[in-house]
């Protein structure tokens, strides 16, 4: 995910446990797509837990071979900073979306994975960004749609009734 935008730039999703080599995709995908070759995002810094799966010898090979282009940061580790936007990510996808849904097998997960990140980038505005899409601001296209305070308002609130009618059986009133 790219901290500024909030934009998912790449996942993943395994059955077992997750492992290195999907990681290694992941981030290999992520950087021929959106840092190889552009110099303006040189270094990057790419901000990880400490889990086995982003901490090993096969990962730290993968970035010697990006001549430091891409710089691994275990949080609170290497850096004050901790993965919050990562971890909150984590949160809305589980508690706004997975378990808003009734999901059967692997294939429907991938599925319902596909039309969240699809949401979070091109149709959910953020508040904390201003009313844009992540997408809007990964690829600075914020002049078509200007939004004001009191856009931005109304459409909160409309999001809130929107859910008070759309809630589950077993949700309270």
């Amino acid at each position: 995910m790219d901290n500024y935008s909030r934009y998912i730039l790449g996942w993943k999703v395994t059955l077992g446990k997750l492992d290195s080599a999907t990681a290694q995709q992941n981030l290999k995908e992520v950087y021929e797509k959106y840092f190889k070759g552009n110099e303006h995002l040189k270094p990057t810094r790419w901000i990880i837990d400490g889990g086995p799966e982003n901490v090993n010898l096969e990962i730290k090979a993968q970035l010697e071979n990006y001549n430091k282009d891409v710089i691994a940061l275990i949080a609170q580790k290497n850096i004050k900073e901790s993965n919050s936007m990562v971890e909150s990510l984590n949160k809305r996808l589980k508690y706004q979306h997975l378990f808003l849904n009734d999901i059967p097998d692997f294939q429907n997960t991938v599925k319902q994975l596909e039309i969240f990140v699809e949401k979070n980038n091109n149709v959910i505005p953020q508040r904390v960004q201003g009313g844009y899409t992540p997408h809007e601001l990964l690829t600075e296209n914020t002049n078509f749609v200007i939004r004001s305070k009191a856009q931005v308002k109304e459409a909160y609130n409309a999001r809130i009734e929107t859910n008070k009618q759309h809630r589950c059986q077993i949700c309270p009133a």
